[in-house]
């Protein structure tokens, strides 16, 4: 009897051994998911934690100024409430006595929190629009993206002028939207930072109807410039974000949108150019970031295969901080580099902290080509030999070219857990069986 005992205990013991192998496996896996996936940028307020709540604590947030905010906007009626629109992960919150309708919403504190106002329009058109806001003393000044329904369309900044729950007249948002004639949806969603709405206006008609890609807040590209879009070319372990993708905020940028997630060295973004002539030519980076220092980013030139190389130009200071996404005419900075005739690779790769890259613009030959400082491909990127199968361009949720080289070594480990995970199987089903032979043999003993 014994005997059978220990053989149950070995087989119990061998199937937990196994669980234990596999959900470290499944921890490991998730960690390394965790480096492709779209977490957003980082902010001095993280969403969902206990100081982006705040806005709704039990006591409120109320001061001896004259509401106001109720009285009508000349020229934006009729009014539409927030707190009567459809909502999605956000809150209704009433404390205060400044709001207007019979409350506000708050708490809009992910990436897809908004406000779907369904609003009327007489004839199509591009519409003045407001938006009264609210945001907490201490906190950082915050953003709202719009949208009608053909995607984004707009950005307002809301600053901090009063507090969580105390709407003012001076603290609303002016922007444009446009419509079709009758019934249709506009959408707030949360942009940087954390802010409350209590309502939107609809103003009067002052232009024709905008399609989305008619939109464009960018600065036009300077004379003599060439402009090549971040979010287009092969972007490593990072983000493609903005309207053309799944992570849809920010302004003032060009294309469809710019690269985020830039965290590391092995996340960057190379950016094909093309010039008639080796030489010295300028390269602007518009860049935007959120950070609470000056951010650097490397630039460096080179070409892939076996005898690629890349050199290294130096860094820019990334000095305009006006929020994540938020690109701006001020938000260059450029280098001169060396480009060969032909198909040249521009990579750009995080320095020191943390930027977002819209596009790059590659001014004219200005002198002689020279070199940088010599980084080849293994050295810059560890094993990376930069050959032709080293990427994978699947670019239908965001990210693009991810290194092959992890997706086979996660295959590598399912299987060797799978075997492992039958040889135990195996093993406990011989304990099993021996132990019920060794059983009847001490019965018979009995």
């Amino acid at each position: 009897m014994k005997t059978a005992s220990r053989c149950r205990l070995f087989a119990i013991a061998a199937i937990a051994i196994v669980c234990a192998f596999l959900l470290s496996i499944s921890a490991s896996a998730g960690a390394a998911g965790n480096a492709y996936a779209q977490t957003g940028e980082i902010s001095p307020v993280v969403a969902g934690t206990a100081d982006s709540m705040v806005a709704f604590a039990a006591d409120g947030y109320e001061d001896d100024a004259e509401p106001g905010i109720s009285d009508p906007f000349e020229g934006y009626e009729p009014r539409y409430e927030a707190e009567d629109a459809q909502i999605v992960k956000a809150k209704v919150g009433d404390y205060g006595d400044s709001f207007s309708g019979t409350g506000f919403v708050g708490e809009i504190d992910y990436t897809d929190s908004c406000v779907i106002f369904t609003v009327e329009a007489e004839e199509d058109g591009e519409y003045n629009m407001l938006v009264a806001y609210a945001v907490g003393k201490g906190f950082q000044a915050a953003t709202l993206r719009i949208h009608n329904e053909e995607g984004y369309y707009a950005q307002v900044r809301c600053n901090v002028i009063h507090d969580w729950g105390d709407f003012q007249r001076d603290a609303v948002a002016y922007c444009k939207i446009s419509l079709k004639a009758g019934e249709n949806k506009v959408t707030v969603y949360k942009g940087s930072n954390f802010a409350q709405i209590d309502f939107i206006g609809i103003g009067e008609r002052v232009g024709d109807y905008l399609h989305k890609d008619e939109v464009s807040d960018a600065p036009s590209v300077p004379e003599g410039y060439t402009r090549y879009e971040a979010e287009t070319g092969y972007v490593v372990n990072a983000s493609a974000k903005g309207k053309a993708f799944n992570q849809d905020y920010g302004s003032g940028y060009s294309g469809g949108g710019f690269v985020g997630n830039l965290d590391s060295s092995e996340h960057y973004v190379d950016i094909p150019v093309t010039v008639s002539e080796a030489g010295a030519y300028t390269v602007n980076l518009r860049y935007a970031s959120g950070s609470q220092v000056i951010p650097t980013l490397k630039v460096y030139t080179g070409s892939y295969g076996e005898d690629g190389h890349f050199y290294n130009y130096g860094t820019v200071q990334c000095t305009v901080r006006n929020g994540w996404g938020e690109f701006s005419e001020e938000g260059v900075a450029g280098l001169i580099v060396g480009l060969q005739a032909g198909e040249n690779i521009v990579r750009v790769k995080p320095d020191y902290d943390y930027a977002e890259l819209d596009c790059i613009e590659v001014g004219e030959r200005s002198g002689d080509y020279f070199l940088g400082t010599d980084e080849s491909a293994a050295e810059n990127s560890g094993d990376n030999e930069f050959s032709d199968d080293f990427f994978s361009e699947d670019k239908s949720d965001g990210y693009v070219l991810k290194p092959l080289k992890n997706t086979l070594l996660w295959i590598l480990v399912g299987v060797g857990a799978g075997v492992l995970c039958a040889a135990a199987a195996v093993c406990a089903v011989i304990f099993i069986r021996k132990a019920k032979e060794r059983k009847k043999e001490d019965e018979k003993i009995d």
